[in-house]
């Protein structure tokens, strides 16, 4: 079951988004190990939000816990992440592309 999660993450977003780009190939391809799909962070008052799509919620749960990504996570000081979800996904929809 495909799923969404919604974070959100507080201070400044130029900041939180540079730390999301340096996050290590490494943790990145052990996050699609394990079924990340792919993200879109937006711009709030307070920081960030960030919609992460998921091919499962474990598989969410065991890529987020793996040391390489939390390991990376306290390399880039990433700041605390407020976690919603996960949301069953009921379409997804991208132009130009079957969904």
């Amino acid at each position: 079951m495909t799923v969404l999660y919604i974070l959100r993450l507080d201070g400044d977003a130029d900041e939180i988004a540079a730390k999301v780009a340096d996050v290590s190939d490494e943790a990145w391809s052990i996050l699609a190990d394990h079924g990340f799909v792919g993200e879109t962070l937006g711009r709030t008052d307070e920081g960030v939000v960030i919609a992460e799509v998921w091919k499962s919620p474990d598989g969410y749960r065991d890529g987020i816990a793996h040391p390489v990504v939390q390991s990376e996570f306290a390399r880039v000081a990433m700041p605390q992440v407020h976690v919603q979800g996960p949301y069953e996904v009921v379409r997804d929809f991208q132009p130009g592309r079957a969904s």
